[in-house]
């Protein structure tokens, strides 16, 4: 969602990405304001406080609530706000009069060939919250149901800065890759994706990146969010521990079946969800207010 770049926009329109940065965004002289929301930074953390224990859940809950403070003020300072699902224009804390819905993206390429082994993958920065929960909670929760019926299943979490909690996660059946030079490889490897998060908001990039690459996905609720569209094209949804394990088994035992799916999410990536075609009315609406 890099659209603020010189060749992108013109001088006097200024876009800020991320709710955080808001505040600075009054010293900064600029005829039309666009604030780019990637998520709504307080429903997030008051989702992850619903998922976390006690200890972690007092201060995301307080973090929420000055968020909300600050996104209730930022609506008021910006010409457009833009958000990337129907459920984070709901999440907003007020209304906007040029609120924009313009889900994330991804350049759409060839798929990857599927291999032939029974590899799940999980691609995420790790050392996130809401990730590491996820990769604890698929580790923990869900994969023992997949090697009671899939022994020779691996997984692989894949992911820069994992936390020491998904470090330990690591023995003969799961690989903890760490920081790797590109994603592609583990996704050529792996027969299934997956998006296991119990807390969140906006929408997935990992998601798209693994339809891109012609893998279907199991996601939770959750972690499908924004990308509604996609279930049933690539997607399949799954949200207790033995039904998220089953699904992911089905694929695993049924490569065709994991290879169809992934071919309609690659093409659902083509149709609906190319930068060009996601980002179109915030790129609209620069050309229209943010011109000289």
């Amino acid at each position: 969602r890099e659209i603020g770049s010189a060749a992108a926009t013109p001088p006097d329109c200024l876009v800020v990405a991320y709710g955080q940065l808001a505040p600075y965004a009054g010293a900064v002289p600029a005829r039309h304001k666009v604030l780019d929301l990637h998520n709504v930074e307080s429903a997030l953390l008051q989702s992850y406080a619903a998922s976390a224990g006690l200890l972690t859940s007092l201060p995301a809950r307080i973090e929420s609530r000055a968020m909300r403070r600050l996104e209730r003020r930022a609506l008021r300072s910006f010409d457009t706000v833009s958000v990337v699902s129907e459920v984070d224009r709901e999440r907003l804390p007020g209304s906007h009069p040029r609120l924009l819905v313009c889900p994330n993206g991804w350049e759409p390429s060839p798929p990857v060939p599927m291999g032939h082994e029974p590899v799940v993958a999980f691609v995420a920065l790790l050392g996130w919250a809401p990730n590491a929960d996820a990769a604890i909670w698929l580790a923990d929760a869900v994969w023992p149901f997949v090697r009671q019926q899939v022994p020779g299943a691996r997984l692989l979490l894949v992911g820069r800065e994992p936390t020491a909690a998904v470090r330990a996660l690591a023995r003969d059946d799961v690989t903890v890759t760490g920081t790797v030079p590109e994603v592609q490889s583990y996704l050529a490897r792996a027969r299934v994706a997956v998006a296991p998060l119990r807390a969140g908001g906006g929408s997935r990039l990992k998601i798209l990146e693994a339809l891109d690459a012609g893998r279907p996905v199991v996601a939770t609720t959750i972690g499908a969010e924004g990308l509604e569209a996609l279930i049933g094209e690539g997607i399949l949804t799954a949200d207790d521990p033995r039904s998220f394990a089953e699904t992911v088994v089905g694929l695993l035992r049924d490569r065709d079946r994991a290879a169809a799916l992934g071919r309609a999410g690659n093409a659902a990536i083509r149709a609906q969800f190319s930068w060009d075609r996601t980002l179109e009315p915030l790129l609209d609406d620069v050309a229209e207010h943010g011109g000289r």
